[in-house]
């Protein structure tokens, strides 16, 4: 983390309650924030279990499938297996692989393995070392550790410079892509992580995403399957016919399917303006057009 990062990490509090502070409040908006829209959401999908059309896809393994049914690229996948105690012995795998919890979210048990070193911690890793490292993992997204496991393809960047491939999530209203949010990850904290926010023109946005994401003010990585990347999540977004943000990846195979996010964030961290930019796409029950 350079200074410049340092330097927002010590003034976010101030910022935020400026922001706070002059931001206008929710009635005179004439529509919901993101946030109240998500909260909604999140009391109908998973406390009263409606129905909904992101149920079948939502999982990774599920939303895989519906993309590779589609015709869209996806990780090759090694191997799933019920629980973590029985993933495979390292040598039964490829040299660089992924490990990670199905159901998991946040980061929280994502270990990409190269040459028996894991990227985010630089740690080499024996296949018992990797399960004592998951099994006291504490924070966000530790539910799905003691679910399904998955083991696949280690996505190389398009960039030429062999490290893992960054993540391009794309928020959509149906069809409408409205926010590129590029990462380029070296941790499992986000704001270790090098992060860009940009306009499906590749223009910077004249506001703040998130309180917990340090926008980066470098250029950020553009890669020359742009137009087809967005083209992907534009199509795949019509089709749901929800708000959704599609995490995919910039590989040096083009663009490769990630996962859908129905939560980001749970809604939270969004700054006044964005919550209610957001908030102003959301047009039907769930986000669509």
């Amino acid at each position: 983390m350079d200074w410049l990062a340092l330097l927002d990490l010590k003034t976010v509090p101030l910022k935020r309650f400026i922001a706070n502070v002059i931001a206008p409040h929710p009635s005179t908006l004439g529509h919901p924030l993101f946030s109240a829209r998500l909260k909604d959401r999140k009391r109908r999908w998973q406390t009263e279990n409606q129905p909904h059309p992101l149920e079948a896809v939502a999982s990774k393994v599920d939303g895989q499938n519906y993309m590779r049914s589609l015709g869209y690229a996806v990780p090759e996948v090694y191997g799933t297996y019920p629980s973590l105690d029985e993933i495979p012995r390292f040598e039964d795998l490829p040299r660089n692989f992924v490990l990670k919890p199905t159901m998991g979210w946040s980061s929280a048990g994502v270990f990409l393995m190269r040459d028996g070193v894991d990227w985010f911690s630089k740690r080499r890793l024996a296949r018992d070392d990797l399960i004592r490292a998951a099994k006291s993992f504490t924070g966000s997204g530790r539910q799905g550790i003691t679910g399904p496991w998955i083991a696949e393809e280690l996505l190389v960047s398009f960039d030429g410079q062999g490290r893992p491939a960054p993540d391009y999530k794309l928020y959509c209203f149906g069809p409408k892509v409205v926010i590129v949010q590029i990462c380029n990850r070296v941790s499992l904290r986000m704001r270790e992580n090098q992060n860009w926010i940009r306009s499906p023109e590749w223009r910077p946005l004249p506001f703040r995403l998130q309180w917990a994401l340090y926008p980066d003010p470098s250029l950020p990585p553009k890669p020359p399957f742009l137009d087809e990347l967005l083209r992907i999540a534009s199509d795949v977004g019509g089709k749901l016919n929800i708000f959704v943000r599609i995490d995919m990846y910039a590989t040096d195979r083009g663009p490769v399917f990630g996962e859908f996010t129905d939560f980001p964030n749970a809604g939270k961290s969004f700054t006044p303006r964005a919550n209610a930019w957001l908030g102003s796409h959301w047009k039907t029950k769930d986000g669509g057009m």
